[in-house]
């Protein structure tokens, strides 16, 4: 649960956690909507939302940290408070540019920004998420964000009224994509991965309810929850595996534009170009 406080009365805050009660919660921070602070959860922020809480009787896990990306968390690090139960920050690879190339380097930088987010949270979880191919937020904007014409949510909660979809969503390669990426953000430490939205033009499934190509992958790592990996990369960053340590399985993901042989156990498995294979691990 994200809230958004109210500038002008940020003790409304107080009524809305109230509403919480009975409720399922995995995670609860706030934020400022404008401000120095507005895409990190301060000091202030975390304050309000920790009393609404313990005065409403609802004890949930206190999460901190960006409603951006990595970099914002590193830079603000300063304003999270000291008690946090995790931190939270999303990925968005083509912030800067559209081209495939970056998408692909992106992973690796996936492996250091994992291992840098656990160090700033000092033993608390880190969540990541969302991860999705464009921003969901514009926060170097210079003008407000676009806004629906209505009170409700029939237009989208926020990522709708932006240029936030890609073709690529449609490509049998994310798929790999996807999977290269688990396999780099899960370091020691990191408790949570969320990847694109559930359905629509930014979903794992289509507006009609169909599978993409990456539907698979999700699914596959939707299986792991729960269970012993072990993951790693090659020196550079275009092949990915994840191993299931309980099951024996591996799934190794291919960046590369050529074929790749990589060994697994014994084994010599050949993970044809932007694609992946699934073996057991002999």
């Amino acid at each position: 649960m994200r809230f958004i406080l109210a500038d002008a009365e940020p003790l409304l805050i107080e009524a809305a956690a109230g509403e919480l009660a009975g409720l399922d919660l995995a995670r609860v921070t706030a934020f400022w909507p404008t401000g120095d602070a507005r895409l990190v959860s301060d000091t202030a922020a975390v304050a309000l939302v920790r009393a609404a809480l313990r005065d409403a009787g609802i004890t949930a896990f206190l999460a901190g940290g960006v409603r951006s990306h990595f970099t914002e968390l590193n830079r603000e690090q300063h304003r999270l408070p000291e008690g946090l139960d995790g931190i939270v920050f999303s990925s968005t690879p083509l912030f800067h540019s559209l081209s495939t190339a970056q998408l692909t380097e992106a992973v690796a930088m996936q492996r250091l920004v994992a291992e840098q987010a656990v160090e700033i949270a000092g033993g608390g979880a880190v969540h990541i998420g969302p991860i999705s191919l464009r921003p969901h937020v514009n926060d170097v904007a210079t003008t407000p964000p676009p806004m629906s014409a209505h009170g409700d949510l029939r237009d989208g909660y926020g990522p709708a009224l932006l240029d936030a979809a890609d073709p690529r969503m449609d490509a049998p390669e994310l798929a790999a994509w996807t999977l290269a990426s688990a396999a780099a953000f899960t370091a020691p430490g990191v408790a949570t991965l969320a990847y694109f939205e559930e359905w629509g033009p930014r979903g794992v499934f289509r507006a009609d309810g169909s599978s993409r190509p990456v539907t698979e992958a999700i699914e596959m790592l939707a299986a792991l929850q729960g269970r012993v990996v072990a993951t790693g990369g090659t020196a550079d960053g275009l092949v990915w595996a994840i191993r299931d340590v309980e099951a024996g399985e591996v799934v190794v993901a291919n960046l590369d534009a050529a074929d790749r042989v990589v060994r697994v156990g014994d084994a010599a498995v050949t993970v044809p170009a932007l694609s992946w294979r699934r073996t057991a691990a002999s």
